[in-house]
């Protein structure tokens, strides 16, 4: 409980999100010199040293909806915005068979809404000219 909420325990522990962080920013921090400071589009051998004093991190409560999903790679968790209504996960598994069934059926049905629409016999005569008949 938080706040007199239901709420998630944190599961990283805090040495270890500081050091992300700090790992984050200078990352971010070598990204905003490369950009914005050194002229060109390309560089090598750029460093950096960054320092970052965070203050201890605290637990906030925040509108996020959190969903685990037992999918066939194993267990998927999707975490959603409760604000912006962004999903962020680690990786959304896709399976091109489906994709491909998908795209064959929007192929299929518009083909049926054309042969409706210009009459049988003018789509018989638009598919013998593609084909070559």
């Amino acid at each position: 409980m938080l706040a007199g909420r239901t709420a998630e325990r944190a599961t990283v522990p805090k040495d270890e999100a500081a050091e992300t962080a700090r790992v984050e920013l200078a990352r971010l921090e070598q990204q905003v010199i490369a950009a914005g400071h050194l002229p060109g589009d390309t560089h090598r051998g750029l460093t950096s040293s960054t320092t970052a004093e965070l203050s201890p991190p605290r637990l906030a409560l925040l509108p996020v909806w959190i969903a685990a999903i037992h999918g066939p790679k194993g267990p998927l968790r999707l975490m959603v915005n409760g604000q912006t209504a962004e999903v962020v996960s680690d990786a959304i598994p896709m399976s091109w068979t489906k994709v491909a069934l998908v795209v064959v059926l929007v192929l299929a049905l518009l083909g049926i809404v054309l042969a409706v629409v210009l009459g049988g016999g003018a789509l018989l005569g638009v598919v013998g000219a593609v084909v070559g008949h």
